[in-house]
C-alpha cells in the first residue's frame, strides 16, 4: 500500500513540474539605419502606440469623460388593466422579447404606467397579463418601443 502511494505522490509530483525540454528563444533581427530613418521609424511607433494599447488593465485603457457604457435602457410602457375586464385584484404581467427572454415577471402596478429596463438592441416586445381566477381573459400583445 505504501509502494502505491509514494509511486502515485511521485508521478503527480513529477507530472506537476510541467514539460520542459523545448527550447523556446527566438531570434531578433537586427539592423543599422541611418539617423533620418530612425527618426521616422520613431515618430511611426508613436503614433502606433497611442492607437493600440499596451495592456489590458483597466488603468490603462482610458476613457473619455463623456462615455457611456451601457447594455440596458430604462422603457415606459403604458398598460391600461382597468380597460381589460378582470375580475381579480391581483393581475400579473410578463413582459418577453420575442426569442422568449424574460424582461419582467411580476404584479401589474397601479398605475398604467409602467417602467423596466431591456437590452439596448430590442425594439419590440410581447407581454401578457393574466390573473389566477379561471373566468379571467390570457391577453398577449405586441407592443413596439
Amino acid at each position: 500500500m505504501k509502494r502505491i502511494l509514494t509511486i502515485s505522490a511521485l508521478s503527480f509530483i513529477l507530472s506537476a513540474c510541467g514539460g520542459g525540454g523545448a527550447d523556446e528563444t527566438s531570434s531578433v533581427k537586427t539592423t543599422q539605419t541611418s539617423s533620418s530613418d530612425t527618426s521616422s521609424t520613431q515618430t511611426q511607433t508613436q503614433s502606433e502606440t497611442q492607437t493600440q494599447p499596451q495592456s489590458n488593465k483597466l488603468i490603462d485603457s482610458k476613457a473619455a469623460d463623456n462615455a457611456q457604457f451601457s447594455q440596458f435602457k430604462s422603457q415606459n410602457m403604458n398598460i391600461d388593466i382597468s380597460g381589460l375586464g378582470f375580475e381579480a385584484k391581483t393581475v400579473y404581467l410578463k413582459i418577453y422579447t420575442f426569442d422568449n427572454k424574460t424582461l419582467f415577471l411580476g404584479k401589474v402596478p397601479n398605475s398604467p404606467n409602467f417602467e423596466f429596463y431591456l437590452p439596448n438592441d430590442v425594439s419590440k416586445v410581447k407581454y401578457d397579463v393574466f390573473s389566477t381566477v379561471k373566468t379571467d381573459p390570457q391577453i398577449t400583445k405586441e407592443y413596439e418601443l
